[in-house]
């Protein structure tokens, strides 16, 4: 899948203050303000820019994730995601967008997209189908 300019990808910073609820929390990263926090172990997707807004997380794979065994009600609209894997083996994220693209997340990485584009046609969003951890 092409990436657009709109698209903003950066290492994950330090795990949020403990108790965070699934939209606060703040953390800093690259100088940009990264909001949500998500569970070491997992891959997790935002209705909100920069880990804003509600949070979907999975520590396994998940082949469909609008009705599979752990659905997110926003996964035709993410709008920002984190692989907070385990370092090591598996500990990157494939992903497979509705349309059938497909885009890898390495560990500790976060992206998030602000704008709409010809690559982004949820208008600043990405409809996810699924996700498997993989090595890239």
């Amino acid at each position: 899948m092409a990436v657009s300019e709109d698209h903003v990808a950066r290492k994950a910073a330090s795990p949020s203050p403990a108790g965070a609820e699934e939209s606060a929390a703040s953390a800093r990263s690259g100088g940009r303000y990264w909001f949500g926090d998500c569970p070491k172990g997992s891959l997790c997707a935002y209705s909100g820019v920069s880990g804003g807004g509600s949070r979907c997380s999975w520590s396994g794979d998940d082949g469909n994730w609008a009705g599979g065994g752990r659905p997110c009600s926003f996964s035709g609209r993410v709008k920002s995601l984190w692989n907070n894997g385990y370092a090591g083996s598996l500990d990157d994220v494939h992903l497979v967008a509705c349309g059938g693209a497909h885009r890898g997340l390495h560990n500790g990485e976060q992206e998030a997209w602000t704008n709409p584009s010809q690559d982004d046609p949820g208008r600043g969003s990405l409809c996810i189908k699924s996700h498997k951890w993989v090595n890239m």
